[in-house]
């Protein structure tokens, strides 16, 4: 048994022998075999990577760590010519040094000795720092073109560098689109609740017009023109009377004075319409950094019409310009309530009355528009997924034409 000319190379600290720049395929494919145990832990998405890595995950890559070690001391024995000896070949230089650069890294999480003593909290230490460095995204990729089998390389830089990239930036794409889809998910939830609440008023009937018109002529021998000439005015005291919204009787009801005074729902409503507001301006303070419109546009946005909402919310259900909270008096926080609630729909002859149904406006824009944005986050997740199936297919056809280049080179060497 022999070997070819040897170096010395230093592992951890402990010194091995080395081939200077070649090796045997054999010695290449076998570090291969032991450095896939630690792709396949890069390449976890960092989502699954909490959940995926087990006991056993970092009881592989402690195995593989020291099956590397085996390998640098041991190396391989490999028959190159069947009427001469097995010579021994080992890794290369640049194959060694990767090794002890990968043992470092798994040093850095706090482990003692990587070959037997690797915990599940370690593993995972790990994989996060090769999410937060390109040094072990480096390590492995000069790993495995070191391994000498030039297309094997090629193809493990594919699965490596090309298919963990694109799951990287779709998979954030993914990511801040769920997110953005939550929120206008929450904001519709949010407005269809203050709809809801905004429609609990009602109208009451006005009595008949026969108790209000009243000639008041002799029953009989009186002239017919009469009717004619009091119509009208009668007509105008019955009919120009506007018919006002109110309260719902659960939120309001008439005391012995003829006061409105709240009902015996209205404070679970008070509570519910504060809850809403403070959540309503949670959700705007999610949507500010990730509206892309500018100051100058953002009226027309979704974050645009929810600010629209609030604001009357802040105008109209607030007391001396403050809002309401529940420690504002009852009396205080009903007549707020009854202002928010019936929209300026009582107001006639004054500054407010061409104010009337704006905050209903308000509500239908802003529910117009988180329904128009849902739609839309909604196709881009089915463009995404598109890129998505069609990246994979481009990754496919790399390793398929890698595969028919080998393929046909081998050919040609058989021949």
């Amino acid at each position: 048994m022999s070997s070819i000319s040897l170096v010395p190379v230093t592992i951890d600290g402990v010194t091995y022998q080395a081939n200077v720049e070649y090796t045997a395929s054999q010695v290449g494919q076998a570090y291969q075999q032991y450095l896939q145990t630690f792709v396949d832990v890069f390449n976890m998405s960092a989502s699954s990577a909490t959940t995926n890595i087990t006991q056993t995950t970092a009881d592989q890559m402690s195995a593989a760590i020291q099956q590397l070690l085996d390998l640098a001391k041991n190396g391989l024995q490999v028959q190159v010519d069947p009427s001469l000896p097995p010579k021994t070949y080992y890794m290369t230089v640049e194959m060694a040094n990767n090794v002890d650069l990968l043992v470092q890294s798994l040093k850095a999480t706090g482990a003692a000795d990587p070959t037997s003593a690797l915990t599940v909290e370690q593993a995972q230490q790990w994989k996060s720092l090769s999410a937060a460095s390109p040094v072990i995204s480096t390590i492995l990729t000069a790993a495995i073109s070191a391994s000498g089998e030039a297309n094997r390389s090629l193809q493990s830089l594919v699965e490596l560098i090309y298919v963990k990239t694109g799951n990287e930036v779709l998979g954030d794409s993914m990511a801040s689109l769920e997110n953005a889809l939550q929120i206008t998910k929450d904001s519709l939830n949010i407005l269809n609740d203050l709809q809801t609440m905004h429609n609990r008023i009602t109208t009451y009937s006005k009595s008949a017009f026969s108790s209000t018109f009243n000639l008041h002529r002799p029953a009989v021998g009186s002239d017919p023109s009469l009717f004619r000439n009091q119509y009208p005015s009668a007509a105008s005291a019955y009919f120009g009377k506007p018919i006002d919204p109110v309260l719902n009787p659960d939120l309001a009801s008439t005391n012995a004075a003829g006061s409105t005074v709240p009902g015996v729902d209205f404070q679970a409503a008070l509570t519910q319409l504060i809850t809403l507001r403070n959540r309503l301006q949670d959700e705007i303070n999610q949507l500010i950094p990730v509206t892309s419109a500018t100051s100058a546009t953002v009226g027309d946005t979704l974050l645009g019409k929810l600010q629209a909402v609030l604001k009357d919310l802040n105008t109209y259900f607030a007391v001396s310009g403050v809002p309401v909270t529940a420690s504002t008096n009852t009396a205080d926080a009903f007549k707020a309530f009854k202002t928010w609630m019936l929209d300026n729909l009582d107001q006639h002859s004054n500054a407010n009355a061409g104010k009337a149904g704006l905050i209903q406006q308000n509500l239908t824009f802003a529910i117009t528009a988180g329904e128009s944005t849902n739609d839309s986050q909604k196709e881009q997740v089915r463009r995404y997924l598109y890129v998505f199936e069609e990246y994979y297919k481009s990754a496919s056809a790399i390793l398929q034409a890698l595969t028919q280049i080998i393929t046909k080179m081998a050919q040609n060497i058989a021949k």
